[in-house]
């Protein structure tokens, strides 16, 4: 159902148009696809992942477009989703109506224009937050969720194709004496030093992720974050065990976004827990005794296992954090209810990219926006993984993060959309819900657990 400002607007009656690009079948790819198409750059391949990029992108962003359409009448009015609406319709019409790109000329200028679009739409995760926040009473819970599961994921896929090229016309042109104002300084190095296929990274897919190297960065970072933030020495330790030797190919902004909000979330809960809180001040004695100082780390460390398969590779988080507690279990996975005071946070946030380097730059770099999780299980998702979590109460927390080592699964745009329309009939049924009966061992999952090997594995160091 259309809201009533675009009953009147000119791109309700261009609905043929995207009609024509719905009935276009989306061309999924591979980490691996991307690798062997980007490893020998030419001339011709980058004009075809050009027009490839030119081509699928209208397909992708038409189904997002009907998506808002099906919205319920007063939801769509929102002016948060209306400005989203907007934005995805600029693009649309944009990318469908670029001519072939036919030169490196032409290339490089449409490279200019991705990196334009793709700052543009910085803005579209808080709007789309602050419209849902504001729209919680008009739509049940799963058909919220949904709706946000199936447009953070389509946009986690078509910036995924964008940054690619970029990175891919980013290493021609330094390679081959062009003068490109936007390459990196990794690219710079690259061209000089390491021939493409020695090089284990391929445009923003990496062939050797390393796992331990991966959990102790975010690990470090993390501490860091929370060292400034709480004004104290004292943060838990972060402690890897298992397959140190695991490497996988995957993307790293994508694996470390994942890693680093769950490692931040187990640090949260350690350091908030009231059985610690406060562990880190002296405690203050009488006049006639010395101060004694508190221990080396008065906090339990959280602990990471890195295990190792033949196809995957699980991350498993502990913590002693004192578990999930029951006011927030039920909706841990939500995007809206039971988080609004969460995602008002977005109105103190103009931009977002989903990238670990967003709470890093913030001012405010542990502001709760309640979208870190269902976000990381968003990423996790994309590639085929998924992300379990296992609480006990008054304990702590396990999350297992299932990621496919391999490059080789499709990406999974879409989620189960009843045919695209996000009405309230559309049934009480979720992707991902608590487990049924007592919490005092509670576990949410998407199947069943499938942990290549022990949980523990020894490292081998």
């Amino acid at each position: 159902m259309l809201s009533g400002r675009r009953w009147n607007h000119p791109q309700f009656y261009q609905n043929r148009v995207l009609d024509h690009y719905l009935s276009q079948p989306v061309k999924k790819i591979t980490l691996r696809q991307l690798v062997v198409f980007g490893r020998h750059v030419t001339e011709e391949r980058l004009l075809l992942s050009a027009n490839y990029i030119r081509s699928e992108l209208p397909v992708r962003l038409a189904r997002r477009i009907r998506d808002f359409q099906h919205l319920p009448f007063i939801v769509g009015t929102n002016p948060y989703l209306e400005q989203v609406y907007d934005l995805y319709w600029e693009a649309f019409e944009f990318f469908r109506r670029l001519p072939p790109i036919d030169s490196l000329e032409l290339n490089h200028r449409f490279t200019d224009q991705l990196r334009e679009k793709l700052n543009d739409h910085l803005v579209i995760i808080p709007k789309l937050a602050v419209g849902i926040n504001e729209c919680v009473d008009h739509m049940s819970p799963a058909a919220i969720d949904r709706f946000m599961n199936v447009v953070l994921r389509s946009r986690i896929s078509r910036r995924t194709l964008a940054e690619q090229h970029i990175a891919l016309t980013n290493h021609y042109e330094l390679v081959n004496g062009f003068d490109s104002p936007f390459a990196t300084d990794y690219d710079s190095e690259r061209s000089n030093t390491l021939s493409p296929e020695s090089s284990p990274a391929v445009g923003i897919v990496h062939t050797d992720c390393n796992a331990l190297n991966i959990v102790e960065r975010c690990g470090a970072q993390c501490r860091s974050v929370f060292r400034m933030v709480y004004r104290t020495r004292h943060t838990p330790e972060v402690l890897v065990d298992g397959a140190f030797s695991a490497r996988f190919t995957y993307i790293p902004d994508h694996i470390e976004y994942i890693l680093y909000e769950i490692i931040k979330n187990a640090m949260r809960a350690v350091m908030e827990r009231p059985t610690h809180h406060n562990l880190a001040r002296p405690s203050v004695k009488s006049d006639n005794q010395t101060a004694s100082a508190p221990p080396t780390n008065p906090y339990p460390p959280i602990h990471v296992t890195i295990c190792e398969g033949p196809t995957t590779l699980v991350f498993r988080v502990s913590d002693q954090g004192g578990g999930i507690p029951e006011h927030a279990w039920q909706h841990i996975w939500a995007y809206g209810h039971g988080k609004r005071q969460q995602f008002s946070n977005f109105h103190q946030v103009s931009q977002m990219a989903a990238k670990v380097t967003d709470a890093i730059g913030r001012e405010s770099p542990l502001l709760h926006f309640g979208i870190g999780l269902p976000m990381s299980r968003v990423y996790a998702n994309y590639w085929g993984g998924r992300i379990e979590i296992h609480t006990m109460d008054e304990f702590g927390t396990d999350v297992y993060v299932h990621i496919p080592k391999l490059g080789n699964q499709h990406e999974q745009i879409e989620f189960a959309e009843n045919n695209g329309h996000y009405e309230e009939d559309m049934g009480p049924e979720s992707l991902l819900t608590p487990a049924n009966g007592p919490r005092k061992f509670g576990t949410i999952q998407a199947a069943a657990p499938m942990v290549p090997g022990s949980a523990t594995a020894t490292a081998s160091n």
